[in-house]
């Protein structure tokens, strides 16, 4: 989701008012997704602001992690306040040029976001243009994930 001048809040808005009282009823949260990193600093603090506005409390976020492209900083400085309106966690690599996720760059963010007492869901999307490679990526990052539960990993 777009979170600069080229998207109106008050057109987001006007769009997502009205699906509060279904979502508050059923108990449905929609997540609103959100790329980091992101070419404007100030964007995490417009999609706060953005979810404060809507008054839901059931409006939240998926956090986009393009793991490759993501600077060496911590997680605090690139996503402020916005970890704490993380509901879900969505990693995307380029498998296909060699990429994969490190611990030292999970650990960081499951830090964070566990001092935010994130309990949602982690999604890999590993892009390959090889159907037979899902597999050994999914074999991968289920070792990295067992790595990661380790308490000597963190």
């Amino acid at each position: 989701m777009d979170f600069s001048e080229k998207t109106p809040e008050e057109t987001l808005l006007r769009a997502f008012r009205p699906l509060a009282p279904a979502l508050n009823r059923t108990g449905v949260t929609l997540l609103l997704p959100f790329a980091l990193p992101c070419d404007d600093p100030e964007a995490p603090m417009h999609c706060i602001q953005l979810l404060r506005r809507s008054m839901i409390p059931q409006l939240k976020v998926r956090l986009d992690l393009h793991l490759a492209a993501l600077p060496p900083v911590a997680p605090r400085d690139l996503a402020g306040t916005l970890l704490q309106e993380v509901r879900s966690v969505f990693l995307r690599w380029n498998a296909d040029a060699g990429e994969f996720p490190r611990k030292e760059q999970l650990a960081p963010w499951l830090a964070a976001l566990e001092r935010n007492s994130f309990r949602g869901s982690w999604l890999a999307a590993p892009r390959s243009t090889d159907p037979f490679r899902i597999r050994t990526e999914a074999l991968r990052f289920a070792e990295l994930l067992h790595e990661l539960k380790q308490p000597s990993a963190q």
